[in-house]
């Protein structure tokens, strides 16, 4: 059997209703899995769609958020950048370019996972709430002020596009080969013009640079503070979305809540032909059926990252 991901529940809307059966796993993953003799209803598979579809649209947001999470803390445990970007600095030239190669995949894969957390949780609060919406209005508001008013906000949300289709690395600067110390960063002299970014920002990248110089200062952005800056930033928009689909999933249970609590197992199992329309191999296929106790464990989410934001919010340096 193949056991989809909770976001692949509208599958079901193509599934015969003579096709599906209930099954039930015990709550230990290795557990016995059951096949249930009870038929689905169309009341039941119905309920199974609505609630489930926002259940598994917020599973695949918080998968996208901690992708961004995991590449942070990849990037900020693997190298100290808590003095401005001073990385010590491996012996021998390959291990120090292998070194330095490595920082910067990560940098890429923080700008690349944080561009598909954006765009699906943009994408998610107009599904659920549309573009006319308090909720929208909201979200928009945040993230062009955060554009606008954040360079650090502005360069990483544009540098996606950019580093997909042209190559740009981060930069090693300081470079002490007697101490076997480098700083990382973002140097806005280097490349950076080259990458066709917007012109409103060119300039403003320029201004800034202008205005370190005047100060006798290097137009660089500290990677380690870009980094934390911008985790702040994302984790401020996962609330937002949080708060969105809370309120969404509520409403669905409620209306739902007894057809729910009807379902004898906590799987719904497809089997035939049909499957073939999802499945390479016809291999039968199972599905969770919606829990409605998510939203408790989404509010214990909601209260942890609120906690972990102002711990963020008094431990970042402000950044342009």
């Amino acid at each position: 059997m193949v056991f989809t991901n909770l976001w692949q529940i509208d599958e079901l809307s193509k599934a015969a209703i003579d096709d599906l059966s209930f099954g039930e796993l015990e709550s230990n993953p290795r557990g016995y899995f059951r096949l249930l003799s009870c038929p689905l209803c169309s009341d039941q598979l119905a309920a199974a769609i609505t609630v489930g579809e926002p259940i598994g649209d917020y599973k695949q947001l918080d998968w996208l958020y901690h992708s961004v999470q995991t590449n942070i803390y990849l990037l900020l445990d693997s190298y100290n950048l808590e003095e401005d970007g001073l990385v010590s600095l491996p012996e021998g030239k390959q291990s120090r370019y292998l070194y330095y190669v490595a920082a910067d995949a990560l940098f890429h894969s923080i700008v690349a996972s944080a561009k598909k957390f954006l765009d699906r949780g943009q994408h998610l609060i107009e599904k659920y709430h549309g573009k006319e919406s308090e909720r929208y209005r909201h979200w928009k508001s945040i993230t062009s002020n955060a554009y606008d008013s954040s360079l650090v906000y502005a360069l990483m949300y544009d540098l996606r596009n950019k580093t997909e289709h042209d190559f740009w690395t981060i930069s090693l600067v300081n470079i002490d080969e007697i101490n076997q110390k480098a700083g990382l960063a973002i140097n806005i002299d280097n490349d950076l013009m080259n990458l066709g970014l917007k012109q409103g920002l060119i300039e403003r990248l320029k201004n800034w640079a202008s205005m370190r110089t005047g100060e006798e200062k290097t137009a660089w952005l500290s990677l380690g503070k870009c980094v934390k800056t911008y985790q702040s930033m994302i984790q401020t928009l996962y609330l937002i979305c949080l708060d969105a689909l809370i309120e969404v999933i509520e409403k669905r249970i409620e209306e739902h809540r007894l057809t729910l609590e009807s379902m004898p197992g906590n799987f719904i199992v497809w089997s035939g032909k049909g499957v073939l329309s999802h499945s390479a191999t016809g291999q039968t296929r199972v599905y969770h059926t919606p829990d409605v106790k998510i939203i408790e464990s989404m509010k214990q989410i909601q209260n942890y990252n609120i906690i972990s934001k102002l711990y963020l919010s008094k431990d970042n340096d402000s950044l342009p």
